[in-house]
């Protein structure tokens, strides 16, 4: 899942001519604000930097909304993923199991290793103006 930084990225696509490098979150106001205004998109133009970037972020915003409840459900299931895999483990001994057994079980605890790589990006819920202050 991405970062809320991630989705100002993303979105800004949107409004902008070329998306905002990743370092953007480093520049100050007047560098991110000049730039939005040097790439704005045709029907855009006459903006001022901020107006463009507060587009940006209501669209970051709603996505970033959007993604969040997922990422919970998706949490959710690798949990009770985990639960399965540990009891079948434990409860099947490896004599009573079919030659799908194993290679099933070991696809499910890779799967829960790469998601668990995802689901650890720390959430943001704050928006672009209370972060970068």
């Amino acid at each position: 899942m991405m970062e809320y930084e991630e989705h100002i990225t993303f979105s800004s696509g949107h409004f902008l001519s070329e998306m905002l490098p990743e370092d953007w979150h480093e520049w100050d106001k007047e560098k991110l604000y000049e730039y939005c205004e040097d790439h704005v998109v045709e029907f855009l133009e006459g903006y001022d930097g901020k107006y463009i970037m507060d587009l940006i972020d209501g669209a970051a915003h709603a996505t970033h909304s959007y993604v969040i409840p997922e990422k919970k459900l998706l949490v959710e299931c690798a949990e009770h993923l985990e639960t399965v895999c540990a009891n079948a483990d434990e409860d099947c001994p490896s004599r009573y199991r079919t030659k799908w057994f194993n290679p099933s079980l070991e696809d499910a605890y890779e799967f829960l290793n790469k998601i668990s790589k995802v689901l650890k990006v720390e959430e943001k819920t704050n928006d672009w103006e209370k972060t970068n202050g």
